[in-house]
């Protein structure tokens, strides 16, 4: 497994999701929360599983949810970009992102 780092902007991204839909129910932020934490879970256990989108990017769905986990493999390092809807510019949010 690889190790898991995350771009300091990540939790920001988690939390203004989570906000969103906790206004709607307070379940779906805890839902939202959860599924976010499982797709990064499962792109540091197995990172290659997912393919190349953009630059060195890969990124892995949300279960339940338009939204994506952006990362990038760096040796042994799974480093989160972005966790950002899908209906965004993932191109654009992770290139002011990449390299930090």
């Amino acid at each position: 497994m690889h190790s898991l780092r995350k771009h300091p902007l990540v939790d920001c991204d988690l939390e203004e999701a989570a906000l969103w839909y906790g206004q709607r129910d307070p379940r779906l932020a805890e839902t939202f929360i959860a599924s976010a934490e499982i797709a990064m879970r499962t792109a540091a256990a197995d990172p290659m599983r997912y393919s190349i989108r953009f630059g060195d990017c890969r990124r892995v769905r949300l279960a339940g949810f338009p939204y994506a986990v952006v990362f990038e493999v760096r040796e042994q390092t799974v480093y989160v970009l972005a966790i950002a809807h899908l209906a965004r510019d993932l191109l654009a949010i992770t290139g002011r992102r990449e390299g930090k």
